[in-house]
């Protein structure tokens, strides 16, 4: 398995403008950045030595998982465990075999929270960093999303009302008529510290939604996350042990 370990793939570059993006949608864009996750999971690659792929390849075969990955099945999967249980890198894993999947014809957005970290240990982290992946991917979602929030987007994290104003975003891109097939996935859910309810909330909502989104989350096994999982209908829980 060592002979197996690799860095993440690159990272694209994302300083330059699509071709398709005027220069008032880059600009936006680049504000909504505060971080980028893309970054971050390369980052506790790097902290964690590595991905050993062979020693995560098992969930590639997985029967749930892959029913949820290549079927319309409206499942969520959970991946849960103790500490030390390997469920970042697992997740790392998914992420780069999602992103050969997505590659061609979907989006994918990701989110690693930390506790440690202030820049992402929160809920409005987690919703602007998808928000920024997948406006990024797909620029074209960006024209009518923007004409309803005319005005500087730093000043979104300023307000009081920045969840809100973030999910509602959010939801409007997932809304969209023309969104292709989406996987979103967001790691360590335990370690989210604001406005954990509100995130359970909007996961499990829109998980069940009738629309062409996947979602696939991870945490420590914690009864107020289990207890919002299992609202969701077909949910999914590949054991770690």
């Amino acid at each position: 398995a060592l002979d197996n370990v690799t860095q993440d793939q690159s990272i694209p570059d994302r300083g330059a403008a699509a071709p398709n993006r005027d220069e008032g949608d880059q600009h936006r864009l680049e504000n909504l950045n505060v971080c980028d996750p893309r970054d971050d999971k390369k980052r506790i690659g790097w902290i964690n030595g590595g991905l050993l792929h062979d020693s995560y390849g098992w969930i590639l075969e997985n029967t749930d998982f892959r029913q949820w990955r290549d079927e319309q099945a409206r499942q969520l999967p959970w991946i849960e465990g103790g500490p030390g249980k390997g469920k970042t890198m697992l997740l790392c894993r998914i992420i780069d075999d999602l992103q050969q999947s997505a590659a061609k014809t979907g989006l994918l957005a990701f989110f690693l929270c930390q506790f440690a970290d202030s820049r992402i240990n929160n809920a409005t982290a987690v919703l602007s960093g998808l928000i920024h992946q997948l406006l990024d991917q797909q620029p074209s979602l960006m024209s009518r999303l923007w004409k309803r929030y005319d005005r500087e987007v730093k000043a979104i994290f300023e307000d009081a009302n920045a969840w809100v104003t973030l999910s509602d975003i959010l939801s409007n891109i997932l809304h969209d008529s023309n969104l292709p097939s989406t996987f979103l996935s967001i790691y360590c859910l335990d370690k989210c510290l604001t406005d954990l309810p509100q995130l359970l909330g909007f996961i499990t909502e829109n998980s069940s939604a009738s629309r062409p989104i996947k979602w696939i989350v991870s945490s420590l096994n914690r009864p107020n996350i289990e207890e919002r999982v299992d609202a969701v209908r077909r949910r999914v829980k590949p054991c770690l042990e």
